[in-house]
């Protein structure tokens, strides 16, 4: 069976997330469109490229403080859009990550 074949829960979101998104000389802010626990697809301001790695800060609301991600690496690239994969995180963050999941999951598209 191929890893694509395989369902994962995601969910590509109504209200999309601010994302600031770090690299090692850049910092920049772009908007993720698209959540999975193990990535992101994110619609970017700044030059990334396949292999590249980041430090990711997810704004999930106003009162909320941000869900701070400390390595994702770009898988691909189009045009502005990129996706990342997660690498490994603290439970906690992991936590945070799977609540917003469900709540994405719950609204309506």
């Amino acid at each position: 069976m191929s890893k694509r074949s395989i369902t994962k829960p995601r969910s590509r979101l109504a209200n999309p997330c601010v994302v600031e998104y770090l690299g090692p000389k850049f910092s920049e802010k772009g908007t993720m469109t698209d959540l999975s626990v193990d990535g992101m697809k994110i619609l970017g301001t700044g030059s990334v490229h396949a292999g590249m790695r980041l430090e990711i800060r997810l704004s999930v609301g106003e009162s909320t403080p941000p869900i701070q991600i400390p390595c994702a690496h770009v898988r691909w690239t189009r045009n502005q859009e990129f996706g990342v994969k997660f690498g490994p995180m603290e439970p906690s963050v992991l936590a945070r990550l799977h609540d917003l999941l469900l709540v994405y999951q719950g609204s309506p598209t």
